[in-house]
C-alpha cells in the first residue's frame, strides 16, 4: 500500500514480480492495488465488469494473467484465444496460464459475483 502511495516507478517490476509469484493470498490485493495506483495494468476499469473480452499484446514465451476481482468469493471463468483456462489461486487474485501467444492473446473472462478490476500479463518464468 505504501508503495503505490509513494507513486515511486521504481516499484512496478518489483511489485508485478511479487504479484505474480506471491504465496500469500492476503498480499496480493495489496499488491494489485499498489501497481494500480502506479498505473501500471495490461488492462483496468474505473467500476469492476462482470466480463472482459480484450486483446492484449504479448510478451514472447510462456505465459501467466493475473486478474484481480472485486469480490474474494467471485468464480472465474477464462479463454484465452477460444482456449478454456483453469484459475489458479484463492481470494481477489487469480492466476491463468495462458501458455505462449505472439504477438497479443485474446482473453474472454467472466466472474460473478462481483466483477474484474484488472489484468496482467507476466512471464510464467517470473510466477515460478
Amino acid at each position: 500500500d505504501a508503495l503505490g502511495a509513494l507513486g515511486d516507478d521504481r516499484a512496478r517490476a518489483p511489485l508485478l514480480a511479487l504479484l505474480a509469484a506471491d504465496p500469500y493470498v492476503t498480499s496480493r490485493p495489496h499488491e494489485a492495488a499498489a501497481l494500480l495506483a502506479l498505473g501500471a495494468r495490461d488492462w483496468s476499469a474505473k467500476a469492476p465488469a462482470a466480463h472482459v473480452a480484450v486483446k492484449l499484446a504479448a510478451p514472447r514465451g510462456p505465459l501467466r494473467a493475473v486478474v484481480l476481482l472485486s469480490d474474494a468469493a467471485g468464480t472465474l471463468q477464462a479463454e484465452a484465444d477460444g482456449r478454456a483456462l483453469p484459475a489458479e489461486g484463492e481470494g481477489r487474485v487469480r492466476w491463468l496460464a495462458v501458455g505462449a501467444h505472439a504477438p497479443a492473446v485474446a482473453l474472454d473472462l467472466t466472474t460473478s459475483p462481483g466483477g474484474i478490476q484488472a489484468v496482467w500479463l507476466v512471464p510464467s518464468a517470473a510466477a515460478d
